[in-house]
């Protein structure tokens, strides 16, 4: 699946109405309601929570994508592979493109990426990064994890998901002071 900033993620558009989302990904499988922070917005769950959607005004403009977590299956951005790939190395990729901002003064420990001039944002719930093994009682809660739990942390070396923006979701959450990182 490949994005183009501030245009596409895949097949979808932005600015695509519901029913033409539909014709491509099949019946909303989780219809959250309405967004609590942007007006006349409507939050989408598709195909077991593989595509989550906002719709301002019947539109789609904006849409995340979690990580497929098998080999054949990734999202690319610029060619680069935003799940394959290490965070850090994603970022400094596309930072090639434009700045990053993250939610971490260490940004190899961010949990959340924002690149404005993308309309993307990468995210991950967790962080593994080798330099926390510095830390000792970091190191210590991680030796004495099973080994299929330590494997399980490594994949936080990773994001989770992206989530891509149009230009009117953009300037909206901007226009209302919403926070992105």
């Amino acid at each position: 699946m490949e994005i183009i900033p501030f245009q596409s993620c895949g097949k979808l558009f932005f600015g695509m109405t519901r029913e033409q989302v539909e014709t491509i990904l099949g019946d909303a499988g989780r219809d959250e309601g309405a967004d609590g922070c942007l007006p006349n917005a409507q939050l989408v769950w598709y195909c077991n929570m593989r595509y989550h959607i906002c719709y301002l005004d019947g539109r789609m403009e904006w849409v995340e994508v979690p990580n497929p977590e098998d080999e054949n299956g990734d999202v690319y951005l610029y060619g680069i592979r935003l799940f394959q790939s290490r965070a850090e190395d994603v970022v400094r990729a596309l930072e090639q493109h434009g700045a990053c901002i993250h939610d971490c003064p260490d940004q190899e420990l961010s949990y959340t990426c924002w690149f404005e001039k993308l309309g993307v944002t990468l995210w991950r719930d967790r962080i593994y990064h080798p330099k926390l093994m510095k830390d000792d009682a970091y190191a210590a809660d991680f030796r004495a994890m099973p080994r299929e739990n330590q494997q399980d942390e490594l994949r936080f070396w990773h994001f989770q998901s992206v989530a891509v923006e149009s230009k009117a979701y953009q300037t909206l959450c901007g226009a209302l002071g919403i926070p992105r990182v």
